[in-house]
Parts: C-alpha cells; sequence; structure tokens
C-alpha cells in the first residue's frame, strides 16, 4: 500500500454563497504529485485466455527461452561474452522473461546488455539511453528505487553530454527526475522522505535557473519553471506540516541543509523555542495559524510576482488573469484573505479578455484544491483542467 502524507490543502470559491469561509484543512491525498507515474508504469497485462492455451504459450516461451540461451553460449565460443552479435539474443530473452515475470533475470540480462552496448558504442553514446529506459521499468516493477534515480541521473548526463548541458532536453530531464522523487516520497521509507523533496527541489531550482539563462528572464517560455519552482517550496512547507514524526524529521533536515531563519515567522525574535531536549526537540516559533517554514510561501509567492511582471511585460490580460488566480492560491496557502481579491480582480480580467461571463463566473463557483499542479497559461486549459476533477468524481 503506498504511504500517503499529510499536506497542507485549501480551496478556491467565489460564490457568493461561499462568502468569506474558506475551507482550511489537512488531507490525506496524493494530488500534490505535478505529474503522473506514467512514463514509469509500463507493466504488461495478457489479455485472459483458456487455461490450456496457457500451458501451450508456457511450453513455447520456455523453448524459445532455451534456444537463446543455446545460441548465446554458441556466439560466446564463437567470438567472445561482449560481442556485439549477443544483443540480439539477450533483448529477445528479456521479452520473453518479462512476459513469465521473472524479473530478476531480466534486471540481470539487462545490466549485461548495457554493458555490451557500452563496449560496442563508448560509454557516452545516446544509444545506451533507451537501454536505460528499459532499466527503469524493470526496476520499478522489482521496486529498486535507488536504482531508477540512478538511471535518471545517467540518462541526463547522457543528454548533456550529447545535446549540452543547456539543452531544452536537459532542462526537461532535471524536471523528470525531481518528479521522480516526489513520487518516490510515497514509496519510500519515512525516514527518506524529507531528503528526497528537498532534493527535488533543488534540482527544480536548477532548472530554473537553465531555463531562464536559456530563454532571458522575462521570456513567458519561463513561467512554467517559475512556477514548478514555487510548488518545491510549497511541498517542503506541507510535509514540514504533516501530522505525524516525518514533520519533525523534515524540519531537522531542513534546519541542517538550510539554517533555521525561514523555519519561524518573521516577526518572532527567536527561531526556536527549547524543550530541553536538545536539537532534535526543538520547534519552530510561528504565530497562531501560520504554517511552520511560512518563510518559504513568501518565497514561493515571489515566483509567483515574477510570473505576474512578465505577463504585464508582454501586455498579456489573460495570462496575466492567471498570474493573478496562482497568486491568490498562495497568498491563501499562506492564511491571508487577500487571495479573494487576486480572484475578483483575476475575473474581471478575464471577462475584460473576452472570456464569456457566464464561464467565469461558471468556474469560480467551483471549489478547487489548491495549488494546482501545473501553471495554466490560458483560460481554455484551467477550464478544462476543472472539468476533467469534476468528472472523475465517482
Amino acid at each position: 500500500m503506498m504511504p500517503a502524507i499529510t499536506k497542507l490543502r485549501s480551496t478556491r470559491c467565489l460564490a457568493p454563497e461561499a462568502g468569506r469561509s474558506w475551507l482550511r484543512y489537512v488531507c490525506l491525498a496524493a494530488r500534490w504529485l505535478l505529474l503522473p507515474l506514467s512514463f514509469l508504469f509500463t507493466f504488461l497485462h495478457a489479455p485472459g485466455v483458456a487455461a490450456q492455451d496457457v500451458v501451450t504459450q508456457s511450453n513455447n516461451s520456455l523453448a524459445a527461452l532455451a534456444r537463446y540461451e543455446r545460441e548465446l553460449e554458441e556466439l560466446e565460443t564463437r567470438y567472445d561474452s561482449y560481442h556485439p552479435s549477443l544483443l540480439e539474443p539477450l533483448q529477445a530473452m528479456e521479452a520473453l522473461l518479462t512476459e513469465q515475470g521473472n524479473h530478476e533475470r531480466v534486471s540481470e540480462l539487462q545490466n549485461r546488455r548495457l554493458q555490451l552496448l557500452r563496449t560496442s558504442l563508448g560509454f557516452e553514446h545516446p544509444d545506451l539511453i533507451p537501454a536505460l529506459e528499459t532499466m527503469i521499468a524493470t526496476q520499478l516493477r522489482l521496486h529498486n528505487w535507488q536504482e531508477i534515480t540512478d538511471h535518471l541521473d545517467h540518462i541526463r548526463y547522457l543528454h548533456s553530454v550529447n545535446r549540452g548541458a543547456e539543452s531544452e532536453v536537459v532542462l526537461n530531464a532535471r524536471a523528470r527526475q525531481a518528479q521522480w522523487l516526489l513520487n518516490q516520497v510515497y514509496l519510500d521509507r519515512e525516514a527518506n522522505r524529507p531528503g528526497l523533496v528537498l532534493e527535488a527541489r533543488d534540482l527544480l531550482e536548477d532548472a530554473l535557473d537553465q531555463a531562464q539563462e536559456t530563454y532571458g528572464e522575462d521570456d513567458p517560455a519561463t513561467v512554467p519553471w517559475l512556477y514548478q519552482r514555487a510548488l518545491s517550496l510549497y511541498y517542503l512547507v506541507a510535509i514540514m506540516n504533516t501530522d505525524s514524526s516525518m514533520a519533525g524529521r523534515a524540519i531537522d533536515e531542513v534546519a541542517r541543509r538550510d539554517g533555521v531563519m525561514r523555519l519561524n515567522s518573521a516577526n518572532r525574535g527567536r527561531v526556536f523555542a527549547p524543550l530541553g531536549f536538545g536539537a532534535a526537540g526543538r520547534i519552530p516559533v510561528v504565530e497562531d495559524g501560520e504554517p511552520v517554514g511560512v518563510g518559504y510561501l513568501r518565497q514561493a509567492l515571489s515566483y509567483i510576482n515574477d510570473i505576474e511582471d512578465i505577463a504585464e511585460a508582454q501586455d498579456d490580460q489573460q495570462l496575466l488573469a492567471m498570474a493573478h488566480i496562482y497568486h491568490g492560491d498562495f497568498q491563501l496557502l499562506m492564511d491571508r484573505g487577500s487571495g479573494q481579491r487576486d480572484y475578483r480582480d483575476a475575473r474581471e480580467m478575464l471577462v475584460t479578455s473576452g472570456i464569456n461571463p457566464a464561464r467565469v463566473d461558471r468556474f469560480f463557483s467551483r471549489p478547487m484544491p489548491i495549488p494546482m499542479p501545473r501553471f495554466f497559461a490560458s483560460f481554455d486549459e484551467l477550464e478544462d483542467y476543472q472539468r476533467s476533477l469534476y468528472t472523475s468524481v465517482p
């Protein structure tokens, strides 16, 4: 069973009946994932067949596997253990063993095939990437999370060598690594989860730096990366406010890596209130109602401000309206009532830009979980996302 993680959550609604009664609560959910695990979950599901057919297929598979093993032995005798001719039978054996569910053996063959590819192509050839992708799928089946992390890092390295460290494919590889680390939070041991969130945050910080260097700080192409950076800080605050022992581990890990300045409220003179049990027994001092690490949310809000600046510079009213919605979301996450003003301003901008008022009112009349998993640059995209949330509810 996938472990759940508590997180801050709120809803957005401008319906008259909603008034100012904003719903803030802690929710056990997996909605905070940026992207699904679809790029990793590649399990094979065979259709149902008759029992006799299953036996026949199994016998045929075993016979084919024996033929490939004999072929491997012959090729090794004729050439050597690292000859490129071994690649084809090895790959065929991987496919058969995957059908049989023998993933441990598949992993062994894939490691051998990678060694052969390195011998014949070199350690930095781009054709190593497809082999690593198949290895990721196998390690996912085996629940070897660190192996997946290592393979994703290897893939980014190969893209960097072959396409350039500042290429867009490397930028996307960073985001993919960060996404995997956030997904791994639900799969790994509780003690490892704070470190995973922090590593994802650092990768997304690097991704934003790269995007700004590549496109320019004022380019709209940086908007998705600014928002992902803001989200990574929200996730950090979320894990420090879980209703479990993990919160204490997260706070200790953040203090160790970042120091303690942003763990307390800005108006407090002291960062920690000692409880007499050493560093592990101290708790951050925050204002009533504020989450631990609210300083990180303030930093996240600054990235939303950057998105607003880009929209204003582009004179893109719809993009600016979207930015106001996200600004309001983070205001609510910080427990500030000014988020409602952002929503009203966004509504007026959307209507002024030509969106049918009935559509805009319908959007704001339906509560939604915040923050959203990605930045929607147009109202059409945001509306489609909201519609998907409501149609997916049973």
